[in-house]
């Protein structure tokens, strides 16, 4: 089965991702902010690892497609925090560190199911365990660039000044809508993205090396 160039072991891979591992990411989030005092995420139903409360259709698509893509941003309401720009920056590293976390957990199981001889088991599963290790580190990384309304953004604006802040507020629409246009239709972003994931999955690979 190819589907757009990809074939059916990826797609379970990314399809695995949107069911398993994205619902950690945003629930990272919603955790993180109700430990820094804010339980907006609880009472909209977030604080959960039920998939479908988190997915967003259109970057669902294009996790399935590209790799790369977004859930629905989990309600924060920053005035709840016992300190904002603490509040505002842990809860939006959380996502992204837990992709990060994720990745590596997988890794180090695959690792050990291979030194038990589990060989049989390898030979189906290695593009599905690679494909998950690899779109959770993309999602970590290309959610860790400073655009609205990524979380990259959203640790970058609370060392801005207000009017700096605001300003780029007030072209959000704009700016997000050209972003998402060089990420479907060129190379300009996806390219350096790859590259740094790529690097990071060899450093999580030699920091694994004892197994």
């Amino acid at each position: 089965m190819n589907l757009f160039g990809l074939n059916l072991q990826t797609l379970l891979g990314r399809a695995f991702f949107l069911l398993a591992i994205m619902p950690i990411h945003e629930y990272a989030h919603a955790l993180v902010a109700e430990k820094m005092g804010d339980t907006t995420a609880r009472y909209n139903g977030r604080l959960n690892l039920n998939p479908f409360s988190h997915l967003d259709p259109f970057g669902t698509i294009l996790i399935l497609l590209t790799g790369f893509g977004w859930a629905k941003p989990v309600p924060i309401n920053s005035n709840n925090f016992y300190d904002r720009k603490k509040g505002i920056f842990c809860t939006s590293l959380a996502g992204p560190a837990a992709n990060i976390i994720l990745a590596l957990v997988v890794m180090i199981i695959y690792k050990l199911l291979f030194r038990f001889g589990l060989y049989s088991v390898l030979g189906f599963i290695f593009p599905i365990v690679l494909t998950m290790i690899q779109t959770s580190v993309y999602l970590a990384v290309f959610n860790l660039l400073p655009v609205p309304p990524l979380d990259g953004w959203n640790m970058l604006s609370v060392f801005l000044p207000y009017d700096s802040y605001y300003k780029v507020l007030a072209y959000q629409n704009q700016i997000s809508m050209i972003f998402f246009v060089l990420i479907m239709f060129t190379n300009i972003i996806t390219t350096p993205l790859s590259y740094l994931a790529g690097f990071i999955i060899m450093f999580l690979d030699k920091i694994t090396f004892f197994i």
